[in-house]
C-alpha cells in the first residue's frame, strides 16, 4: 500500500486557523544545536553496513561482548557490526558541552530479502536512551548470504510456507530466483520475487551448476524465532521533559523501508509496521508508541492485535492498553525538527504531521489523513485498542466503605432472544446488547473504564460484570438493568482493594465471583436481595471459574489444592465438596449443561494439549470427546443440551466445531477459508448461544477485515450443519468496522471466553 505525504486538515467554518508555535522558538540555541547534529549525523554515518551501528553525534557509550572493534571509541563516525553490540546509551541534549546522543542502526529484519542489500530498516536513538540488544549473537541471523537456485517445473509463490497460504505469483521452469533461508524441515525455501519475500516448495528448486550441489544446506532456518540483532531489544527513554520547548522527547525512531512491513519486538511487546514510528518509555515503566507515518500493527496476528495509524499513538502495559489520538496539547510540532534528518540516512524522505488550532470558538478538531487510493480517515475513530488483560495476580486487598445496596428479587426464567457482547466503538471496552427488537445497545455506558464478564440474570433483567470505573478498589463488580421491565438500576456491588472478577449469576438472585482480595483466589456469593455476601471457598489455593447447576444449590469450579487444577462440586446450601477429578494433569474450566445432567471441562493430555472431557452427573461415567492435536478453548453447551461447540487452531487459524453428545462427531461449523472475503488468515472464534435456538451459534471473526482494518472483528451466526456436512455460510450481525466486536455471551450465567485461559500459578509448585 502505497502512502502519500500525510496532511491533517481542521474541519471548522470560520476561516481563521492558525498553525500551533513553540513559544520559545530559537531563542536558547536548542534548535542550533539539533541542526548541526542532523547535518553531523549525514557527514559522519554516510557510509554504513547493513547490521552496524554508527555512532552520529557526540555522545554515545557502547558495550560489547568482547573486546570493541579496532579503533572503536564511541566517538561520532565510529562503527561496529550490531551482533557485537550488548547495548548503547545515548546521552540528552546539553549546551554546555554542545551534545546530543544520536547513533545510528541500519537492522537487517528477517522480514527483508538478503538479496536487496539496500533494504534495511533505521533505527535512530535521539537524547537520553538505552538500548539492549536482546537477540544472542550465537543464535541471530544476518541475511546477507544468497544461493541462486532456478525452479525445476512450474511453481506457485506462496507468501508464507504451507500450500495453505496465499499465492502471490507463478513462474514457469528454469526460472533464476535468488533464495536467502529455509524452514527448519528444510521443505520450504525463501526467495526474492518481484522485489520481494516469497516462499517456493524446495522440491521444486535445485541450486545452480555452479553451485555446491548441498550449497541450499548453509542457508540460515527462518522460524518464528528467528532474530536478526537488534530485531529485538528493551528500551527506556528519558521520563523527564526536555530543557525547552525546543527540544523534542528523547526517543527511538524507527523506519522501515518505503511500503514494506518490518517486524521488531521492543520491551517484549511484537509491532510490524511500515513506515515510521517513535518509541519512548513513561516513568511508569510502560512503553509508548507514536506513529509518524504509515501504519503499525501491535501484537499482529493474534485476536488482540492493536492497529496504529499515523496521527495515533498507543500505550502499553498495566491491565489494559490506552490508545489515544496525538492532538493537543501535546500535538506533533515538537517533531517538526526531524524533519532535517539527512535523506542518505533514511530509508525514504518524510514529512512530520501538523496538527492545527481553529480559533477559540471551536471546540471540534476532525483530523484527516489521507491515503493514496483510500478514503480520507478520521484516526479519532480508529480506537483499535486490544482486550484488556485479565489479571491474573492475587495480590491481597483489603475492604473499603460499603455503599447501602438497594435490593431486588429476580424473576422467573425465560428464554431470551437477545445477546450480549464487548466492544470499544465508543473508545472504552463497554458491554453491548444485539436483539432484533432494541438493535445494539451500550448496556454498561463506562464513561473512560474497561467493562467486561458479562452475566445476566435469568429473567433477563439485569446484567452483572466486571468494571474498572471506581478510583478507589481494583476490578470490581457492577449491577445495571436492562431493558424497560425494570425500574433503572445501577450499583456497585464489590468494595475492596483487590480485583473481584468473572460474576456468574445463578437460577435466582445468587451471584458467584471470584476475588484475590484474600492473596489468592477464592470464590464469594452475593445475594441481590439482601445485600449480604460471604466466601464460598476459604481454602489457602487459588479456586477460580465457578459455574452454576440450574437447581441453584451447587457450583463446579477449579482448584489447586493438590498441587494442579482439579474440578471440584460444592453445595452451598449442605457445604458437600466433592472431587470430580483426582488425576496429576490439569482440568480446567468446568461448564455444566442446561438441563444439568452433564459436566464438560478440559484436560491436560500427556503431551500439553488441552481435550474436551464429559462427566455423566448421574453415573459419573467420563469420557474423552476430542482428540485433535491441539488446545480447544471456548467450550459451550447448545441450549437444549444436545451439543458443544468450541474453538480450535486445527489448519493454521482458528474455527468453530460443535461436537454432537450423541453421536460424538466433530464437525466444523465454519470455515473461513471458504467464506472470508480478505486476503488475511480469519480467525472465527468464541462460540455463543442464543437462548432460542440451539441450530445455530454467534461467534467473533475477522474474516471481513482489509488493510484499512486489519483486525476489525465482528460478530456473526452461522446455522449448524449436520455431522460431518460442510460449514454453511454465515450472516454479520455487527457492522462496525473501525472497533472490536467480540466475545458474544456465551451462557446466560456468566461470559468466560475473554479470560484467554488466563491461569494463576499454583502457590505449591
Amino acid at each position: 500500500m502505497r502512502l502519500k505525504t500525510i496532511s491533517l486538515v481542521i474541519l471548522a467554518l470560520s476561516l481563521s486557523v492558525i498553525p500551533i508555535l513553540n513559544s520559545s522558538q530559537a531563542q536558547n540555541g536548542y534548535q542550533d544545536l539539533i541542526r548541526d547534529a542532523l547535518s553531523d549525523l549525514g557527514l559522519n554515518c554516510a557510509i554504513m553496513d547493513i547490521n552496524s551501528l554508527c555512532v552520529g553525534f557526540d555522545r554515545v557509550e557502547t558495550t560489547f561482548y568482547g573486546a570493541p572493534p579496532k579503533d572503536y571509541a564511541s566517538e561520532a563516525g565510529d562503527k561496529a557490526p550490531l551482533n557485537t553490540i550488548v547495548s548503547l546509551q545515548s546521552y540528552p541534549i546539553d549546551l554546555t558541552t554542545s551534545t546530543f546522543g544520536i547513533a545510528a542502526m541500519y537492522v537487517k529484519t528477517t522480514n527483508l530479502p538478503a538479496a536487496l542489500q539496500e533494504q534495511t530498516a533505521l533505527f535512530v536513538t535521539f537524547g537520553d536512551v538505552e538500548i539492549q540488544n536482546e537477540v544472542d549473537p550465537n543464535e541471530a541471523v544476518l541475511f546477507d548470504t544468497t544461493v541462486e537456485v532456478t525452479t525445476t517445473t512450474s511453481i506457485d509463490l506462496y507468501d508464507l510456507p504451507g500450500f495453505d497460504a496465499t499465492i502471490i505469483g507463478s513462474t514457469g521452469s528454469n526460472t533464476r530466483l535468488q533464495a536467502d533461508a529455509r524452514t527448519s524441515n528444510k521443505t520450504w525455501t525463501r526467495v526474492l520475487y518481484n522485489e520481494r519475500t516469497a516462499w517456493v516448495n524446495s522440491n521444486t528448486i535445485e541450486a545452480r551448476s555452479s553451485e555446491s550441489p548441498t550449497s541450499l544446506d548453509t542457508l540460515p532456518i527462518l522460524t518464528d524465532k528467528t532474530r536478526t540483532p537488534f530485531q529485538a531489544f528493551k528500551f527506556r527513554t528519558a521520563s523527564t521533559q526536555p530543557p525547552s520547548l525546543d527540544v523534542p522527547r528523547d526517543v527511538i525512531m524507527v523506519q522501515s523501508p518505503k511500503n514494506i512491513y518490518i517486524d521488531i519486538w521492543a520491551n517484549e511487546h511484537h509491532i510490524r509496521l511500515t513506515g515510521i514510528i517513535f518509541l519512548s518509555t513513561l516513568a511508569d515503566g510502560r512503553t509508548q508508541i507514536i506513529a509518524v507515518d504509515g501504519l503499525a500493527l501491535v501484537y499482529p496476528d493474534t485476536v488482540r492485535g492493536i492497529r496504529v495509524q499515523a496521527g495515533t499513538s498507543v500505550i502499553l502495559g498495566g491491565d489494559y492498553n490506552s490508545y489515544t489520538v496525538q492532538g493537543l496539547p501535546v500535538g506533533w510540532s515538537e517533531f517538526d525538527i526531524f524533519e532535517g534528518l539527512p535523506t542518505n540516512i533514511v530509508t525514504y524522505d518524510y514529512t512530520v504531521l501538523r496538527i492545527w488550532r481553529p480559533s477559540s470558538i471551536w471546540d471540534v478538531i476532525t483530523i484527516e489523513v489521507q491515503i493514496e487510493g483510500e478514503t480520507p480517515y478520521n484516526p479519532a475513530l480508529q480506537t483499535g485498542t486490544n482486550y484488556p488483560l485479565i489479571p491474573i495476580d492475587s495480590e491481597a486487598g483489603t475492604g473499603l466503605e460499603r455503599l447501602e445496596w438497594e435490593p431486588f428479587t429476580v424473576g422467573g426464567r425465560v428464554c431470551p432472544s437477545w445477546s450480549l457482547f464487548h466492544s470499544d466503538r465508543d473508545d472504552d471496552w463497554d458491554i453491548y446488547e444485539l436483539s432484533d427488537e432494541r438493535g445494539t445497545v451500550n448496556i454498561s455506558e463506562g464513561d473512560g473504564s474497561t467493562d467486561i464478564m458479562p452475566a445476566h440474570s435469568v429473567d433477563g433483567n439485569y446484567v452483572a460484570y466486571a468494571t474498572t470505573r471506581y478510583r478507589e478498589g481494583g476490578w470490581e463488580i457492577q449491577v445495571t438493568s436492562r431493558g424497560d421491565a425494570v425500574p433503572k438500576y445501577n450499583a456497585r456491588m464489590t468494595f475492596n482493594t483487590g480485583n473481584d472478577l468473572n460474576p456468574v449469576w445463578g437460577p435466582g438472585n445468587y451471584i458467584a465471583w471470584e476475588s484475590s482480595r484474600d492473596g489468592n483466589w477464592n470464590i464469594y456469593m452475593f445475594d441481590v436481595s439482601t445485600g449480604d455476601y460471604q466466601p464460598l471457598t476459604t481454602d489457602i489455593a487459588n479456586d477460580i471459574n465457578p459455574f452454576w447447576f440450574p437447581d441453584g444449590e451447587r457450583i463446579v469450579y477449579q482448584s489447586d489444592s493438590d498441587g494442579d487444577w482439579d474440578i471440584y462440586q460444592l453445595n452451598r446450601v449442605t457445604d458437600e465438596l466433592i472431587p470430580l477429578t483426582t488425576n496429576d494433569v490439569e482440568d480446567v474450566d468446568p461448564i455444566v449443561s442446561p438441563d444439568g445432567k452433564w459436566i464438560a471441562w478440559l484436560q491436560q493430555d500427556t503431551v500439553g494439549v488441552y481435550n474436551l472431557w464429559l462427566r455423566d452427573v448421574e453415573t459419573g461415567e467420563v469420557s474423552q470427546l476430542t482428540d485433535m492435536g491441539v488446545d480447544i478453548g471456548g467450550h459451550i453447551f447448545a441450549p437444549d443440551s444436545s451439543l458443544i461447540a468450541f474453538d480450535a487452531r486445527v489448519d493454521g487459524d482458528y474455527e468453530v466445531y460443535i461436537v454432537r453428545l450423541g453421536s460424538r462427531v466433530i464437525t466444523a461449523a465454519t470455515d473461513n477459508e471458504a467464506t472470508k472475503t480478505s486476503a488475511f488468515a480469519a480467525e472465527d472464534r468464541a462460540p455463543a448461544f442464543v437462548c432460542t435456538s440451539s441450530s445455530s451459534l454467534i461467534y467473533h471473526s475477522d474474516m471481513d477485515a482489509d488493510l484499512n482494518n486489519p483486525y476489525s472483528l465482528e460478530l456473526y451466526q452461522v446455522a449448524l450443519p449436520a455431522d460431518n456436512a460442510p460449514a454453511n455460510p454465515p450472516t454479520r450481525l455487527t457492522f462496525e468496522p473501525k472497533a472490536y466486536d467480540q466475545y458474544p455471551m456465551a451462557n446466560a450465567f456468566e461470559e468466560r471466553e475473554s479470560k484467554e485461559n488466563r491461569r494463576p500459578p499454583h502457590p505449591f509448585r
